[in-house]
């Protein structure tokens, strides 16, 4: 089982969770670019501004997710967390790890983070 946690420039993979470890480091490498580019949250509002761009995350949240089984049951499964910040993370974990299928699956979502990236992270 992989647990992550970003707080304060730092981020913490726990290897012994479901996940697997390198899709763990990149989702909370998510994290951080969220909270370097717009605060904690902030990118996530700016960008779900647009449906079709929410809608590409959740679709990529369920890629990523093996427990997310449709958009609907996104809500349950991210529980106590910021849906926001977590979609933001899962969709730059699996623009990171798949990056062709990111941009097969959510082009509109990918241009966006990599216009908000491209100068800090490079592309996907």
């Amino acid at each position: 089982k992989t647990q992550g946690q970003q707080s304060g420039g730092t981020a913490q993979v726990d290897t012994s969770s479901s996940f697997d470890p390198v899709s763990t480091a990149a989702h909370e490498v998510g994290h951080a670019a969220e909270s370097s580019l717009a605060g904690r949250g902030g990118l996530a509002d700016k960008l779900f501004e647009d449906e079709q761009v929410r809608e590409e995350a959740e679709d990529l949240a369920v890629r990523r997710r093996s427990m997310v089984k449709s958009a609907e049951s996104i809500e349950e499964n991210y529980d106590d967390r910021d849906i926001g910040s977590e979609l933001i993370a899962d969709a730059f974990a699996v623009a990171t790890e798949e990056p062709r299928a990111a941009k097969r699956e959510a082009p509109n979502l990918v241009k966006e983070l990599q216009g908000k990236t491209l100068g800090d992270f490079g592309r996907f």
